[in-house]
């Protein structure tokens, strides 16, 4: 079914982090997928990470000095250049890539700025992966930091074709720009919404209210093809994930927050928590 919202709702840039690794491979095959059907433009991001006596100028980039030897990264950065250029290849689409000198998750924000990225889309390890480069501790800097979606996951999903996706929350306010990302990923597979809120023991919401606020919620961000759901759980995080399961849900979106209150520090867990151990794609957005 198609979906009808407004044109101007357009995602030009994709932004996939490589370490040339399987999950790399799989986030490359998902953005191509995205790109394909919204018409983005994919850019690829290896970073040569550098010593911790390393200097940098303030915008990020990596100083020469001649008390730091820096050949060896040098060297480095052209074999990955050589590296990507063959990696590329795997996706259908044209691959813009890029091999920079720095710290990781610093230089991931800093292109996300530079070349206006409207998503991330990484692999993770989850938990277990801190011996990878594109690990869960580094998609988990980049869920909490980056200003817009991170859409991450853990195994291959190039043969995915989303049609039912969570949108997890309270439904409180969400800025537009990210909520547009959610839109446009569903009116691109014509996806059915679902609103999903977890009630547990120590979270608990009347039904009523909830799906009147749904209902607000979907009014005000014109929100089309979607269902309304209310689900029971001990936790918010198991809640989401047992409903993705009962409900055969292809993606998981929900947002998160990077700043101290403790109900926010809470969310914050469940986001992580999500990322970690979900094998559903998660896609992230800051609230």
């Amino acid at each position: 079914m198609l979906i009808n919202y407004s044109k101007h709702i357009k995602m030009k840039n994709i932004l996939v982090p490589t370490d040339f690794s399987d999950l790399s491979d799989f986030a490359l095959n998902l953005a191509a997928k995205l790109a394909q059907v919204s018409g983005s433009k994919i850019h690829a991001l290896k970073v040569v990470s550098t010593p911790g006596e390393a200097v940098f100028d303030k915008e990020g980039k990596f100083i020469r000095d001649r008390d730091f030897d820096s050949s060896d990264l040098e060297d480095h950065q052209q074999e990955d250049l050589r590296s990507m250029e063959c990696w590329a290849q795997k996706a259908d689409l044209p691959v813009q890539g890029v091999v920079e000198i720095g710290r990781l998750d610093d230089k991931i924000s800093r292109f996300i700025d530079r070349e206006q990225i409207d998503l991330v889309v990484m692999g993770t390890h989850g938990a277990h992966g801190a011996k990878e480069l594109i690990a869960g501790s580094v998609a988990g800097k980049i869920v909490q930091k980056s200003p817009v979606p991170v859409l991450t996951l853990k195994c291959d999903r190039s043969d995915i074709n989303f049609k039912d996706i969570i949108l997890a929350g309270s439904y409180e306010w969400i800025a537009q720009e990210q909520l547009d990302i959610i839109k446009e990923i569903q009116g691109s597979f014509g996806a059915t919404l679902h609103l999903l809120r977890i009630n547990t023991p120590t979270n608990f919401s009347p039904t009523r209210a909830t799906l009147q606020q749904m209902d607000e919620y979907i009014g005000l961000h014109q929100l089309e093809q979607t269902e309304k759901h209310v689900y029971c759980a001990k936790d918010i995080a198991q809640g989401i994930l047992d409903f993705a399961q009962d409900f055969k849900i292809d993606l998981i979106a929900m947002g998160t927050h990077n700043h101290s209150n403790i109900s926010r520090i809470v969310k914050r867990s469940t986001t992580k928590k999500m990322v970690n151990h979900a094998f559903h794609p998660i896609l992230t957005y800051q609230k």
